[in-house]
């Protein structure tokens, strides 16, 4: 049986400098598996616009350096920081004046059962109060509550999807050689 109905979809154009918002999950992945994601890398920072990430975003990427990394705190904090100056990537601030945002952000993700929490959605709410029109993440919550509220979200593959697409790229050009 045929779906029978309309679907609405929204369309979004932008005039001026882009602000691109990178999650957290995303510079992990840049950071932590640099040879794995410079493909990746080099096509995101080829993008015109203004970069940012959010405080909170830093401190996520510092807390998983330590844990899962093995860096010093010290250590942690200054990969981090260099990442954001060499690839001039803007750190937004927390804004705590942002609560009605906040607060009317949560009602629409809950209507549309969107999974909305701390401290996602105040990094959202201060990327959409900053003015970001794009982001990268590999989290489809974050994604879907970034597309609700207008801004293009583009979805950033997680390490396994990244090996075996570089598998599936590898196997191609070997399989083609050897048929020519």
């Amino acid at each position: 049986m045929a779906k029978r109905g309309i679907r609405i979809t929204r369309e979004i154009y932008f005039a001026g400098l882009r602000k691109i918002g990178l999650d957290s999950s995303v510079v992990i992945d840049l950071i932590a598996n640099k040879e794995l994601f410079s493909y990746r890398e080099e096509k995101i920072f080829s993008e015109e616009g203004l970069f940012v990430t959010h405080r909170r975003c830093i401190k996520e990427i510092k807390d998983w350096l330590i844990e899962k990394g093995g860096y010093s705190e010290e250590a942690a904090i200054n990969e981090v920081l260099k990442f954001c100056k060499d690839h001039n990537i803007e750190i937004i601030e927390v804004n705590v004046s942002n609560t009605e945002l906040l607060e009317r952000m949560k009602k629409e993700c809950a209507e549309r059962s969107i999974e909305f929490h701390v401290p996602d959605s105040w990094i959202i709410a201060d990327f959409k109060a900053a003015g970001v029109n794009k982001v990268y993440s590999t989290n489809n919550h974050f994604l879907d509550a970034c597309r609700l509220f207008g801004m293009e979200a583009k979805k950033f593959p997680t390490i396994q999807r990244e090996i075996e697409n570089q598998m599936r790229e590898l196997f191609k050009q070997k399989f083609s050689r050897k048929q020519k």
